[in-house]
């Protein structure tokens, strides 16, 4: 008897809409404590975060896809190494992973007047008992360009936890941080300064924030 060849999905939801990614391009679904803003960042950004002691960018799934989040807390983030080094993937939620055959998939389905085909990261579509589900390719979900650009974001804000410091220098660039850190609100310079592994007093000033975060960063 003749087995019918399977995909392993990891399912998620924005909003009511399902999508799918093969299970090869996850590396971990988390929940983080906060994701930190980026100011200046593009909206498809939603900021960094930190991911077993290394900050890591993360890209808004809702923005990139011109949907808007269901949600504003308790989202999940999708982390993948699809794109080369680790990047987080935020979605509304995810729902569990999913056996479908691979001839389920149709890789031509139109879905209100677009062709799923015209859309590199869009492989297609799959029936399932929780409804349609739409095939998503991490590997084509940035461009060359933006994922040289999230590079360099990650680099000038490297978790100095077991990671390597990588300064703007080192990448050819100036030494211009990639954040205006006096833009940031005290509680998002704390928030920022315990992700770096800063110790942070009760009475810290945000100036002694932003000198602290800057020589961490080697600025």
């Amino acid at each position: 008897m003749e087995v019918t060849p399977e995909l392993k999905l990891v399912v998620f939801r924005i909003q009511k809409t399902f999508f799918g990614v093969d299970v090869s391009q996850v590396v971990e679904v988390t929940q983080p404590d906060n994701i930190t803003v980026i100011p200046k960042a593009p909206p498809t950004v939603a900021g960094v975060t930190d991911f077993r002691g290394q900050i890591i960018p993360v890209i808004n799934l809702a923005a990139r896809l011109n949907l808007e989040s269901g949600l504003k807390e308790n989202w999940y983030v999708i982390v993948t190494n699809a794109l080369g080094s680790p990047i987080g993937v935020q979605v509304d939620y995810v729902e569990s992973v999913l056996s479908v055959p691979k001839d389920s998939v149709n890789p031509s389905s139109s879905i209100a007047g677009i062709n799923l085909q015209e859309v590199d990261f869009l492989k297609g579509i799959v029936p399932s008992d929780l409804g349609l589900i739409l095939l998503i390719d991490f590997e084509k979900l940035l461009s060359k360009e933006e994922i040289v650009d999230l590079s360099k974001m990650a680099g000038k804000i490297t978790s100095t936890k077991g990671a390597t410091k990588t300064s703007a220098m080192d990448m050819g660039e100036s030494e211009e941080l990639a954040v205006d850190l006096s833009k940031l609100t005290r509680d998002e310079l704390v928030k920022f300064a315990k992700e770096l592994g800063i110790p942070v007093k009760q009475n810290m000033k945000k100036d002694d924030l932003v000198k602290a975060i800057e020589k961490a960063m080697g600025a």
